[in-house]
C-alpha cells in the first residue's frame, strides 16, 4: 500500500467521522461543544483532501490549505474542550494569535525558503506541540469526572508522538519526497487512519457520558434546592449509617422545617415560597460539611445526616444553622418577611439501629419543637437497647 492510498483512506475515514458528528448534532441540537468539534472534524477531513490532491492542484495551495486546515482543527478542538467543560473564556483570541503566527511561518517556508524537509519538520513539530497542548487541556478538565475525556487524552498523547516519530523519519530520510513510501512512513500514515476513526468516537463518548451523568443527577436531586431528593437520601445515608455503626462512631440526624411556610405562600405567593426553598438549599450547601448529607424530604421539610459528629458539636451546628437562616432572611431585601426554623435533633452513639428509627425520632423531636414555640432546636439522645430516647439538652 502506498502513501497516497493511505492519505485517501484517511480522507474517507475523517469524512465518515465528520458525517457521524453532523448526524449526532441532530440529536444534541443545543450542544455548542459538539458543533465546534464537528467543525474541527470537517476541517481535518478537508486538510487531508488537500494533501491527497498534491500533484493535481498547485503545490502551494496543497501546502497552505492542507497544513492550515489541520492547524485550525486542533485549535477548534481546544475551543470545543473549553466549551464542553463550561469555561466562560474559550481562549478564541489566544488560538487565533497562535494560528496567525503558525501560518505566517508556513508561508515563509512555502514561498521564501521552500525546503520540503525543513517545512515538513516544522509542521510536524508544530502539530506535536498542538496535540500535547490539546492533550494537557483535556486531561486538566477531565481529571474529576470525565473518564472518556481521560481516555481520549491518552489517545491524543499517542498520536502526538507519531508526529515526533515522523520528525525522526524526515530527518533520516536520504531522498525525501512528499510520497516517500518507506515502511516507517507507511506505519505513520496508517496510524492516522486509525486516529481518524477513534477521535470522533471519543467526542461522542464524552458527550454521552456527560448526558448520562446529568440524567443521574436529575434523578437524585431536588430541582428547586439542588439537594438530594428523598430516594437519593436513602441511597447516600444508609452506607453512612452502616459505616458509623461498624466503626462505633456517633451519628446525628436533623429534621428541619420552615415555620409557618404556608403563610409565606398565602401572603407572598408561591414564587416567594420557592425562593425561600432555593435559599435554604444554597445555605445548607454552604453550612454543612462535605461528608454531611442534606436533603429535601418534601415540601418545606429537610433532613440532614451528620456522620461522625459528637453530640455537642451536632447541637451547635443545628443552632448555628437556625440562627444564620433567620439572620440572612432578615438581612436579604429579596425577602419582605421574617422566617424561622424548627429543628429536631436525634443523636446516636452506639448499638444497632435502623435509619428509619432515627428519622422517626428526629421527626418526633421536630414536632415537639413546633409545639413548644417554634424557632428552636429540640435535641435528644437515642438509646437503642430499650428503644427509648432521653432528653439531654433541649434548647
Amino acid at each position: 500500500m502506498d502513501i497516497k492510498t493511505l492519505i485517501f483512506a484517511m480522507f474517507l475515514t475523517m469524512s465518515a467521522g465528520a458525517l457521524t458528528l453532523i448526524a449526532f448534532n441532530f440529536i444534541n441540537k443545543n450542544n455548542t461543544a459538539l458543533k465546534i468539534w464537528t467543525a474541527a472534524q470537517v476541517s481535518v477531513a478537508l486538510s487531508t483532501l488537500f494533501y491527497a490532491l498534491r500533484g493535481i492542484i498547485p503545490e502551494s495551495i496543497s501546502i497552505l490549505f492542507g497544513n492550515g486546515l489541520l492547524a485550525v482543527s486542533f485549535l477548534l478542538i481546544m475551543v470545543g474542550i473549553r466549551s464542553f467543560f463550561e469555561k466562560s473564556d474559550l481562549w478564541v483570541k489566544r488560538f487565533l494569535f497562535v494560528f496567525v503566527l503558525y501560518f505566517s511561518v508556513l508561508c515563509f517556508f512555502t514561498f521564501v525558503f521552500n525546503d520540503l524537509r525543513i517545512r515538513s519538520i516544522f509542521n510536524m513539530l508544530c502539530f506535536f506541540i498542538l496535540t500535547i497542548t490539546l492533550c494537557s487541556l483535556l486531561l486538566h478538565h477531565s481529571r474529576k469526572d470525565s473518564t472518556s475525556g481521560k481516555i481520549l487524552a491518552i489517545s491524543y498523547a499517542g498520536h502526538a508522538f507519531v508526529y515526533l516519530a515522523r520528525v525522526y523519519g524526515l530527518w533520516n530520510t536520504q531522498e525525501l519526497t512528499f510520497y516517500s513510501a518507506s515502511l516507517f512512513d507507511i506505519s505513520v500514515f496508517a496510524e492516522g487512519v486509525v486516529a481518524a476513526f477513534i477521535f470522533p468516537i471519543g467526542f461522542i463518548l464524552m458527550i454521552n457520558e456527560k448526558l448520562l451523568k446529568e440524567k443521574e443527577h436529575e434523578a437524585r436531586t431536588d430541582p428547586l434546592t439542588q439537594l438530594y431528593n428523598r430516594r437519593a437520601f436513602y441511597i447516600a445515608a444508609e452506607p453512612s449509617l452502616q459505616h458509623c455503626l461498624r466503626n462505633k462512631e456517633p451519628i446525628s440526624v436533623l429534621s428541619i422545617d420552615i415555620d409557618h411556610f404556608k403563610s409565606i405562600n398565602d401572603n407572598y405567593g408561591h414564587n416567594m415560597g420557592d425562593d425561600v426553598l432555593t435559599f435554604i438549599g444554597s445555605l445548607m450547601k454552604e453550612s454543612f460539611r462535605e461528608q454531611d448529607i442534606p436533603s429535601r424530604f418534601g415540601g418545606e421539610e429537610f433532613v440532614v445526616v451528620l456522620p461522625s459528629c459528637p453530640f455537642r458539636e451536632s447541637l451547635q451546628v443545628a443552632n448555628r444553622f437556625r440562627e444564620v437562616y433567620q439572620t440572612r432572611i432578615e438581612q436579604n431585601s429579596a425577602f419582605p418577611m421574617q422566617s424561622t426554623l424548627s429543628i429536631g435533633l436525634v443523636y446516636h452513639e452506639e448499638g444497632p439501629i435502623e435509619l428509619n428509627q432515627l428519622l422517626n425520632m428526629a421527626d418526633s423531636l421536630l414536632y415537639e419543637a413546633k409545639n413548644t414555640g417554634r424557632n428552636r432546636v429540640v435535641s435528644k439522645y437515642s438509646i437503642p437497647n430499650n428503644d427509648t430516647i432521653e432528653n439531654l439538652e433541649p434548647t
